[in-house]
Parts: structure tokens; sequence; C-alpha cells
């Protein structure tokens, strides 16, 4: 019998394809860990952004380039942010203006490395990517568990802060949704869900909370959770509605007795009270005050601009809109939409829980966001092609 043996570049390929798998899993696990100051690279960046200008020199190197629609308004978007900070930075100087460039530009290359690595391995990168954030959750609860690593009464974990580890939680929790779509989840799925959900209470951010809860109440009725668990998820809902109504008194004394329950729910409690926690605080009032940055666009940097605050806006939203006018909010929408309208429903979830959260936080700078883009991009595509009617299955 004749055998064929594969020609010497394809071995390179499969070897730099395994090469790349593992660069991304070690991401998803080291970016827990800030080691310098918010807004300065941390160790995980370093290593990915040296994978993602290895793989930017092969590409360059190809006969023909296909760039995929997602990518090009992704680019665009970029683009976008670079000349709208370049502008503002002639008449303003503040190097804020460039920094806030190069997050973008940066991201956009994990974003298009996790995408085109996701697709090359027709979804097999699942599993990997699945063991990598169990591996990171079990290493997040040492810190936020067993160290007690706070600020303020606040878990911080690995991270600076608490919202970066809030945010951080909810995206992990998005991303195994993702990863493990349409099949269903897995005995220590939920066991994995709990735990994060566990962080978020620690961490006690109100928004992270809330768009915690809409996934998790969304994905309660998706075919990730078999009849029998929703069964359990809907008995254990009637049990609160019927004790809520018959026993008041008795349900929220016990409550009141559980230490992480009663921060929670007093944090939830004091929504609209707190300094931070309205428009002003956030920085919403300077889009009125500054009506003609909508259509140009006031970068981000140049604060002392503004007579609210020398501070960054603290939303992500606001952001896209006041920094960037009209036309980044555009592009980034459709970049949005070119994502998402191959996806099923639960997706768009994810996505609408990801932004309800940026409202009141700055949400669309930070790398996992991207890199959470970027997979569900590549999940789309597959679909759509047929190359795989579901993600693989695994032992993890």
């Amino acid at each position: 019998m004749q055998h064929f043996a594969l020609p010497k570049f394809m071995y390179i390929s499969m070897s730099g394809l395994k090469f790349s798998s593992l660069i991304l899993q070690l991401y998803c696990v080291l970016s827990i860990f800030y080691v310098y100051k918010s807004g300065y690279p941390q160790p995980a960046d370093i290593l990915i952004a040296a994978a993602i200008g290895v793989a930017l020199m092969f590409f360059v190197m190809k006969k023909s380039w296909v760039v995929t629609l997602p990518i090009a308004l992704g680019l665009l978007f970029a683009f976008c942010t670079f000349i709208i900070n370049v502008t503002n930075y002639v008449l303003w100087p503040d190097r804020q203006f460039i920094l806030s460039s190069l997050y973008y530009i940066f991201n956009m290359g994990i974003f298009a490395f996790s995408y085109s690595l996701f697709k090359k391995t027709k979804g097999e990168l699942a599993p990997a990517l699945v063991t990598a954030l169990i591996i990171a959750i079990c290493l997040e609860c040492i810190f936020v568990f067993m160290l007690n690593a706070s600020e303020n009464g606040r878990a911080i974990g690995t991270f600076n802060n608490p919202n970066q580890l809030s945010y951080w939680a909810l995206l992990v929790f998005c991303l195994l949704v993702a990863l493990r779509y349409p099949l269903t989840f897995k005995w220590y799925d939920y066991g994995l869900i709990g735990i994060l959900f566990l962080i978020e209470m620690e961490s006690l951010s109100k928004a992270a909370l809330i768009s915690f809860m809409v996934v998790f109440i969304s994905v309660a009725f998706t075919r990730l959770v078999n009849n029998f668990g929703r069964a359990i998820l809907i008995m254990i809902f009637l049990a609160l509605v019927s004790f809520a109504v018959f026993s008041f008194e008795s349900i929220t004394g016990t409550v009141a007795n559980l230490d992480n329950i009663q921060k929670t729910v007093t944090r939830l409690a004091e929504i609209g009270q707190d300094s931070d926690d309205n428009l002003e605080a956030r920085g919403y009032n300077r889009i009125p005050e500054n009506p003609q940055f909508l259509i140009l666009g006031a970068g981000e940097g140049g604060y002392d601009r503004f007579t609210v605050g020398a501070f960054e806006l603290h939303s992500g939203i606001a952001t896209l809109f006041f920094s960037y006018g009209i036309s980044g909010m555009v592009i980034f929408g459709f970049f949005l939409l070119s994502i998402l309208w191959r996806l099923p429903p639960i997706f768009w979830i994810l996505v609408f829980s990801i932004m309800l959260y940026g409202l009141t936080h700055q949400n669309i700078r930070f790398s996992f966001f991207w890199l959470f883009l970027g997979i569900i991009t590549a999940v789309g595509e597959l679909r759509a092609t047929k190359k795989v009617q579901k993600l693989p299955n695994s032992t993890v």
C-alpha cells in the first residue's frame, strides 16, 4: 500500500497552529494577573503581543489576503479611533490620546488572532480553552477566597480593582456559554458558574451582578440546560416566589444572616445612592455640555478640557458616543452586527449583557472582551459554513 507524505510546509503550518493555540490558552490563564498599574501592559499582554506580531508577519508574506467583514469593520473602527485621537492630540497635546489608540490597535490584534485561530482549528480549540478557563477560575479562587485580596471590603483577587475582577468573571461566564453551545452543560459547568457568581458577590459590583443575572436567566431556557436542570431551576424559582409571598419576613431574616448575600443585597439596594453612582459622576453630563463632539469625537484624553472633573468617562457606551462621535458609534455598531447576524439569540443576549455593564463602566478597552468577540465571530462563521454543526465535545 502506497503512503503519501505531507509536504514540509504543512508540517510547519500544523506545528505553528498548535503553538499559537498554546499561546492563546496561556493568555487566558495569565491574563488574570495584573502585575503593573492599570493601563500598562501586563505579562499576558506582552506574551500575546509577540504571538500577534509573528502571525502578522506570516499573514503579510502570504500571496493572497482574505479580509472578512468583521475584520474589515474592526480595522476601520481602530483606524477611526486613531484619526480622532491624533487630531485631538494636535489641538490639545496629551499622550493619553496616543495611548488610547494603541489600546484599540492592540485589542484588534487580539480579536483577529483569536478569531483566525479558532476558525482554522474548526472549533477544536474549544475544549482546550475551557480547560484554560477552569485553571484561571481555580487560581482566582485562591486569591479571592483563601488570600482574601480586597480593597475597601470588596474583593480584587489578582486584579487592581474590584470592577476588573467582576467584569472578568462576567466575560468568563459568557465565554463558557459560547464555547459549550449548543451542547448541554457538563455537571461541573454548574459548579464553575456558581464559583463565578460567588466571585461577583465578593467583588460587589452592582452592574456586573445585574448583567450576570441577565445571562444566567437567559441561559436557563436554552439547550445548554437539559430538562432536569431546567426543572430544578424552575422549582427553586417557584419556591423563592412562594416564600417571598407567604413568608417574606422569614426569608429576609434568613438571608440577612448570610454575610455574602447580605452584602450583595445591600449593595444592589444602594443603586443610585453612592457618590459615583449617578450620571454626573460617570461623566454623562459632558455629552449635553459639549454637543460639538458628537460629530467628530472628543477622543480619549485631554480630560481637563471639561468642567465635570479631569477623568475619563466611566462608561464604554458613552465613550463610544462622545469620544468617537456618531461615526465611531455607527462603525462599532455595524462591527457587532457583522459578528452577531449569523448567531443564535443567546449570543445576542451575551453581548447585550456585556454592553449593559458598559453603561456604567469602561468595558470596551478590556482585552478579554475582544478575545470573546473573536471567538464568537469564528463560531458564527463555522456554523454558517456548516464545517461544524456544533463545537467538539470533550472530556474536559
